[in-house]
């Protein structure tokens, strides 16, 4: 099955969301690659901060919404939940990364 959407504030959102932060970070990497051999132009300010900069700070700041991303829990609970998600997930708490 799928996963459902989130029930909090923003929970009809999430789609349009991960689609805005998606595009903010296809703007990122279509001028990194745009300006792939042009230095100069890539650490340009007036480009480098419109297009680099702001929109990865938007894209951070929308994944910080809660409930937009679901847990660990939340994905392992779901019944089509594969046994690689588990031997991830159980490789995550090893090294003390999943405080989830």
């Amino acid at each position: 099955g799928s996963p459902k959407l989130g029930k909090g504030t923003f929970g009809r959102y999430q789609p349009y969301i991960l689609l805005l932060i998606s595009l903010l970070l296809l703007v990122r990497e279509g001028f990194a690659m745009a300006t792939v051999n042009d230095f100069q132009k890539a650490n340009n300010e007036r480009f480098w901060y419109p297009l680099v900069a702001t929109p990865e700070i938007l894209a951070v700041a929308l994944f910080s919404i809660p409930g937009l991303v679901p847990g660990k829990r939340e994905l392992l609970a779901q019944p089509g939940a594969s046994q690689q998600a588990v031997k991830v997930s159980r490789f995550v708490e090893v090294f003390g990364e999943g405080k989830n």
